[in-house]
C-alpha cells in the first residue's frame, strides 16, 4: 500500500515549489509577449510616420497609374527613396516658382 501511495505523496510534497515556479513563469511568459508586442507597434508607428513622409501624391509629375507612376522617376516612386526627391513640385506650382523658391535663388532678407 505504501508503494501506491508513495507518488501522490511526492506531488504533495513538490507542489509547493512547482505552483510559484509554474505561475512566475506564465508571468514571465506573458510579460515578454506583452513586451514584444508594445516593442512590434513602435516599430510599426515609426515606419508608417516615415511612409507617410513620401511626397509623391502631392506632386506635378505624379500620374496616379500603376504602369507609370512618376514621368521623372519611375523606379522610385512611392518609396522611401523619393521622400528627398529634388524635382518634387506641388501640383498648383510651376516650374518657374519651384526654382525661385529654391534656396539656390531664395533672396536672403536682411533684418
Amino acid at each position: 500500500m505504501p508503494e501506491l501511495l508513495c507518488p501522490l505523496i511526492e506531488a504533495f510534497v513538490s507542489r509547493p515549489v512547482t505552483a510559484p515556479l509554474s505561475f512566475v513563469t506564465i508571468c514571465a511568459l506573458i510579460f515578454l509577449m506583452l513586451r514584444s508586442m508594445w516593442v512590434s507597434a513602435r516599430i510599426g508607428i515609426a515606419h508608417v510616420k516615415r511612409l507617410h513622409q513620401i511626397p509623391c501624391p502631392n506632386c506635378q509629375f505624379f500620374t496616379d497609374d500603376f504602369r507609370l507612376k512618376c514621368t521623372l522617376h519611375p523606379t522610385y516612386a512611392l518609396t522611401e527613396e523619393a521622400i528627398n526627391c529634388c524635382d518634387f513640385c506641388f501640383i498648383n506650382t510651376t516650374v518657374q516658382n519651384r526654382k525661385l523658391n529654391s534656396p539656390v535663388y531664395r533672396r536672403v532678407e536682411s533684418s
